[in-house]
């Protein structure tokens, strides 16, 4: 069978428009896989974002819940230390009256003593203590709270009591509790259903820390969260 030059040449030209065809599918094809490489990079991308996303929330949470566990301690701390200072004002009223009582009955002896002419048992008057005739003395009882830096004391360092309670603290709260029975002691920070034990150093951290603060671990929830199971449409 032959064909005729004016026929070859068409089917020539139809072949090479094939091939350019062709090569544009390809070009097309490798642009496609780009873009579906390029998709699902980024899609991991975005899972790593809200993965950290939500570690950066629950790090907020947990902070947000540190401060106000501080705050708390500090607003008891002041409430403490208003009532031990009311007490002591009240106790010196109380001793400013009984040494005055002291005196005049120490002078009255003293009298009825040169009286009968005992005068060489005579009673020394006692002198009121500074404290106790400085009106604006503050002083009180060593084992009461008088550290001009209580405050620093108590504040915790790093973030190593600032998931838990503060040992100053609750000594002070203690020591509190039995020279003044008015007090009653709080544990504060001590939440055990917003608690838990890190699983490395045993301590006890915010139930929704991502990381230990103590041993710098990372923290396994206490009631992970459980996933469900998309149902198959009928």
């Amino acid at each position: 069978m032959t064909i005729s030059l004016e026929e070859f040449a068409t089917k020539i030209f139809q072949i090479s428009e094939l091939n350019q065809v062709i090569k544009a599918l390809k070009t097309e094809l490798c642009d496609v896989d780009h873009l579906h490489l390029e998709k699902a990079t980024n899609s991991k991308f975005l899972e790593r974002c809200e993965e950290t996303k939500s570690h950066l929330n629950i790090e907020h949470k947990t902070h947000t819940e540190e401060l106000r566990l501080i705050n708390q301690d500090i607003n008891h701390l002041e409430d403490l230390v208003k009532t031990v200072k009311s007490k002591q004002i009240t106790d010196r009223g109380v001793l400013k009256e009984k040494f005055e009582k002291l005196r005049k009955d120490q002078k009255s002896a003293n009298q009825r003593l040169a009286d009968v002419n005992l005068e060489n048992e005579k009673i020394d008057v006692l002198e009121a203590p500074k404290w106790l005739k400085d009106k604006q003395s503050t002083s009180v009882d060593p084992q009461a709270m008088t550290n001009q830096n209580i405050f620093q004391m108590l504040m915790p360092q790093g973030a190593s009591h600032l998931l838990g309670m503060n040992p100053m603290l609750i000594s002070l709260q203690r020591t509190a509790a039995l020279q003044y029975p008015g007090i009653t002691p709080r544990r504060i920070g001590e939440d055990p259903s917003k608690s838990k034990k890190c699983l490395n150093c045993s301590q006890l951290i915010h139930r929704n820390a991502p990381i230990c603060p103590f041993c710098k671990t990372k923290s396994v929830s206490r009631n992970p969260r459980r996933y469900r199971r998309e149902k198959p449409n009928n």
